[in-house]
């Protein structure tokens, strides 16, 4: 396992313990080449509730309400913000249910879950949809999943 981190120092006449304090450490660390730290993410959604909903169980993640409205979720691994769409924008988009995939995107999230079992269950508890990709590779189990708006997600399981 390799290891990079990148320290910015504020200043040479702030106090060592308020200096380190003020250090902003980026870690990146990696296991079989892919990134095991945390990540975050901002997803837009006309219906910030339902989306959180999902993140929350998928992820086992922790929600935390903005004074915005919008709905933070974090765990050990991942940060999500849940951002509400403005109105006027939100009223053109239709979502269905099930949700159709959004996979003309360029991109693709992926998740770290410690029981890839446990996080599919949430994933059709919560009005997501498991698809047919799925595949293990380098001790990697993954699996693509929709969000209950459609985002093609992946979560993915480190086999012991």
């Amino acid at each position: 396992m390799s290891l990079r981190s990148i320290h910015r120092d504020d200043g040479p006449d702030a106090e060592p313990a308020e200096r380190r304090a003020q250090w902003v450490t980026m870690t990146v660390c990696y296991r079989h080449g892919y990134s095991v730290d945390v990540g975050s993410l901002v997803v837009f959604s006309v219906d910030v509730r339902r989306l959180a909903a999902f993140y929350e169980v998928v992820l086992g993640a922790q929600p935390s309400l903005e004074s915005s409205g919008d709905i933070r979720l974090t765990n050990d691994r991942d940060e999500v913000l849940i951002h509400s769409i403005p109105k006027k924008i939100a009223e053109q988009i239709e979502i269905s249910i099930p949700p159709a995939p959004r996979d003309g995107s360029p991109l693709k999230p992926m998740f770290d879950v410690h029981s890839l079992e446990t996080a599919l269950d949430g994933v059709e508890a919560t009005g997501g949809v498991i698809t047919s990709r799925a595949f293990s590779l380098d001790g990697v189990t993954r699996r693509d999943v929709l969000d209950p708006d459609g985002n093609v997600i992946q979560l993915r399981h480190y086999l012991q």
